[in-house]
């Protein structure tokens, strides 16, 4: 049955017309970002892949094991024990995008920092989800749930749009861009908008048609750049229509607490060793926005709950954490886990999506390694680094993965914005606290910076 609000067909395809007209001149928009030695195109067979929850892991080729020069600078690498939030599986989409290469990034005008948006939603900003019986992180259950099934947004003032008039037109793509750019709402990094036009760059008559009309029955701008956000990130036509049904004529603010992995208390590791994974899904929410819309749909990612109501999310970390011979063991158990090391994580499931490689690096003055972060992170690349809580005199120190999503702030001043997993906090941390061997006011006590993991070329 059509909707009441959609606008006569003939209408549509003037809209359409519109869009091919601005977005034939995309390719001449400077796309250019501050972070020029990870400016590289994205790998062709990758981008028409969907970033989900429900991609067997048998659609990806088995990447090639860790060189030296991964873990050359790890003298400790085999006592990490903590668990890394990881991508799902990708499987090939409909109709491939062949994606152009991207410019290269040479902004000589510096942009604002990235920054959490500063919208205060009340609590609990999320539904509380029933379990879903086939789990949204293996293949074939989510995008297969029925409609009934799938957890609805709250109803609520905050929630649903009063109007259910459809909203005005979408803005043309510049200036789309222009606003996820905002620093209250920091949707969109240089990264994110190069592989928008890059997918863009890449899309069918057909296709462009179909985004059009998704992009139509938007009710605000923050519907449309997520809708753009996902297709960078890489998600199918059958994807991003799923994604606009469900977004359409939420509030703004829900809409972005629910499309990213950066509240005060956000998604956190159901395991003792699942540092890793649980910091891949994290990273994998702020790059692709429908993921982290199925997360926050389908569980409570800020509570510990691996036998209860967050089971199949302990489930997809513990596989992950077994694919790279890591050990799962519940919090509180006698039992000794084992955790991983990321390079071959990272390599498998985030390259594909974000083009940069990952490279780990040893922390010298902390001053440095800073200022080293902070072109990667205002271009839109998140990083893992890594804490221990020893000593350096310990012979064989505890390690745990974090994930640096944000700086702000001048040269001597800058504060970083980290997601710690195994308390699922996210807060702004001063260089001079890491310089002190501290990570206050995110953790207490004693925290050493010792590594981080810088963006690079992906390798062919």
């Amino acid at each position: 049955m059509s909707s009441p609000h959609r606008r006569p067909v003939a209408v549509r395809l003037a809209f359409a017309l519109v869009w091919l007209t601005f977005l034939a001149g995309c390719g001449q928009a400077s796309t250019a970002g501050r972070f020029s030695p990870v400016s590289v195109a994205l790998p062709k067979a990758k981008i028409g892949r969907s970033l989900t929850l429900l991609r067997p892991a048998s659609a990806i080729a088995s990447p090639a094991p860790s060189s030296a020069a991964d873990l050359s600078d790890w003298d400790d690498s085999a006592e990490l024990g903590l668990t890394l939030p990881v991508l799902p599986p990708h499987t090939e989409a409909s109709a491939a995008l062949p994606v152009a290469a991207l410019p290269e990034a040479a902004m000589a005008t510096p942009t604002p920092a990235r920054r959490p948006s500063p919208v205060v939603i009340p609590s609990p900003v999320r539904p509380s989800a029933p379990v879903v019986q086939a789990s949204p992180l293996r293949p074939g259950s989510l995008l297969a749930t029925p409609e009934a099934v799938r957890t609805p947004v709250v109803a609520s003032p905050m929630s649903v749009v009063a109007s259910p008039t459809p909203g005005p037109t979408p803005k043309p793509l510049a200036l789309l861009l222009a606003e996820g750019r905002r620093a209250d709402l920091d949707l969109l990094a240089p990264a994110d908008e190069r592989r928008i036009q890059a997918a863009l760059r890449g899309l069918s008559s057909a296709r462009l048609g179909h985004l059009a009309g998704l992009m139509q029955e938007t009710r605000s701008d923050v519907e449309a750049i997520l809708i753009l956000k996902a297709l960078g990130a890489g998600e199918p036509d059958a994807s991003l229509a799923d994604y606009a049904k469900q977004m359409r004529g939420q509030a703004p603010s829900l809409l972005i607490a629910n499309s990213t992995m950066r509240d005060p208390l956000d998604l956190r590791q159901q395991w003792k060793d699942a540092c890793g994974p649980a910091m891949f899904m994290v990273a994998a929410g702020e790059v692709n926005p429908r993921y982290a819309w199925q997360l926050n749909q389908h569980f409570r990612v800020a509570e510990r709950a691996h036998d209860t109501h967050n089971r199949q999310l302990a489930e997809e970390q513990k596989r992950l954490l077994e694919e790279f011979n890591g050990v799962a063991v519940p919090y509180g158990s006698p039992l000794q886990g084992r955790g991983i090391v990321i390079p071959d994580l990272l390599r498998k499931y985030l390259t594909p999506v974000t083009g940069v490689g990952y490279r780990v690096a040893k922390v010298g003055p902390v001053a440095e390694a800073v200022e080293a972060m902070v072109p990667m992170l205002q271009d839109g690349y998140d990083l893992p680094i890594v804490v221990s809580w020893d000593r350096p005199e310990v012979a064989a120190p505890r390690h745990h993965f974090m994930l640096a999503i944000a700086v702000r702030g001048g040269r001597g001043d800058r504060e970083i914005l980290v997601h710690d997993t195994d308390t699922g906090r996210t807060q702004w941390v001063h260089e001079a606290q890491l310089s002190q061997q501290s990570a206050a006011p995110l953790l207490n006590g004693y925290t050493r910076l010792t590594h981080w993991y810088e963006a690079t070329p992906a390798r062919p």
